[in-house]
């Protein structure tokens, strides 16, 4: 087993592939962490440029990471990373059903080490 440091994971963050590996970084992660995932998509490398959100999760258990139930995830590599989750927030806010809102829990990830939970999105 090879450990790797924060130091390392945020200099390949800032690469471009970083951009494309991720998805599937997180799935490896999540797959790893609990045995209740129901269903998973996270596409990546070259799947992973499509117009739906960058990982559907659904799981029968919350662990510290992944939230109960279904999960939409959204991923980020840049450092603008603010200013691209509101974007993501509100764009996928208007996109889905009231409805469905009810019953899922929107994730965004950012490779920034600078990102910090703040609350939510007003």
């Amino acid at each position: 087993m090879k450990w790797i440091e924060a130091s390392q994971l945020e200099l390949w963050g800032r690469t471009t592939q970083s951009e494309a590996d991720l998805p599937g970084l997180l799935a490896d992660l999540i797959c790893a962490t609990t045995t209740s995932v129901q269903s998973i998509r996270f596409p990546s490398r070259g799947n992973g440029r499509t117009r739906d959100f960058d990982g559907v999760l659904k799981c029968l258990e919350e662990t510290l990471f992944v939230p109960f139930g279904k999960s939409i995830w959204e991923l980020k590599t840049a450092v603008s990373y603010k200013d691209m989750a509101l974007s993501d927030f509100k764009k996928r806010t208007k996109e889905t059903d009231p409805e469905e809102q009810k019953d899922m829990t929107l994730v965004l990830v950012t490779g920034d080490k600078r990102a910090t939970p703040t609350g939510k999105f007003e």
